[in-house]
């Protein structure tokens, strides 16, 4: 079994609980969209984890870069746990451009 990256780009100022409320509309999009057969690789296949970083980036390309990067992760840093159980996590950041437009973009690698 392995696993594919997916990721969404949402616009405009979010809670956290507003964040994870498109997390989840989206899960249940990707999850209709896919049959609900499972293994597709897409955010249906998610656990539900879903964190937030708190470093806020200037654009949507560089969250984008930072939430790939760190697939799986919850701080700069892979802990031993998750070095072995990095499928299926949601991560999130937020980026803010110089012109003011705000947004979030995550994702993760989900297992196919």
């Amino acid at each position: 079994m392995g696993g594919q990256t997916d990721t969404a780009c949402v616009n405009g100022t979010f809670t956290d609980e507003q964040l994870y409320d498109s997390f989840n509309a989206t899960v249940e999009e990707r999850a209709y969209n896919c049959g609900h057969g499972g293994y597709t690789g897409t955010m249906a296949e998610s656990n539900g984890t879903f964190y937030i970083f708190t470093k806020t980036f200037d654009d949507a390309n560089e969250a984008l870069k930072y939430v790939e990067e760190h697939v799986g992760c919850h701080s700069n840093e892979k802990t031993i746990l998750e070095m072995f159980s990095t499928k299926n996590w949601t991560n999130c950041a937020r980026f803010t451009t110089k012109d003011g437009k705000k947004g979030a973009v995550y994702g993760g690698n989900y297992s196919y």
